[in-house]
């Protein structure tokens, strides 16, 4: 992976429950090197693939890990990724429904549910949507 040092700016400060805000991502131009297309998307180590649950069209469908599907179900594990509103981040589109992945509820803590839901173009709510690909030591995103 790349470096916190290279990637991120110091941590703000902390919020008035006490907890500290995650640190903030500088301006990245290296996620401007991938293009918008279909892709398939696999974890690095566990090589699973980001899986549309079921193939349900749905809004609020889970996205999980899977293995590779060969089958009829294939479109399930085929995502759109298109360049979002500021141009450092992207969206990422289920092929088979529609949707957008998105954080549930937009929670910010660790272990949060990431779904798929209906396109949500405005409000803070968006950025639920809107994702930065960092690029790792290997090249791989």
């Amino acid at each position: 992976m790349v470096s916190a040092s290279d990637k991120m700016q110091e941590a703000s400060p902390t919020t008035e429950n006490g907890r500290s805000n995650p640190p903030a991502y500088a301006t990245d131009s290296t996620s401007q090197d991938i293009t918008e297309g279909l892709y398939v998307l696999t974890n690095r180590k566990t090589r699973k693939i980001l899986d549309l649950c079921e193939g349900s069209l749905a809004s609020h469908t889970p996205c999980i890990g899977w293995v590779r599907n060969t089958d009829h179900t294939f479109d399930h594990q085929l995502w759109e990724l298109k360049i979002a509103s500021d141009q450092n981040t992207y969206s990422l589109m289920s092929f088979r429904s529609g949707l957008f992945v998105d954080l549930q509820c937009g929670k910010r803590e660790n272990g949060s549910g990431v779904i798929c839901y209906r396109r949500v173009h405005e409000g803070e709510s968006r950025l639920h949507q809107e994702w930065r690909l960092l690029e790792g030591v290997s090249g791989d995103y």
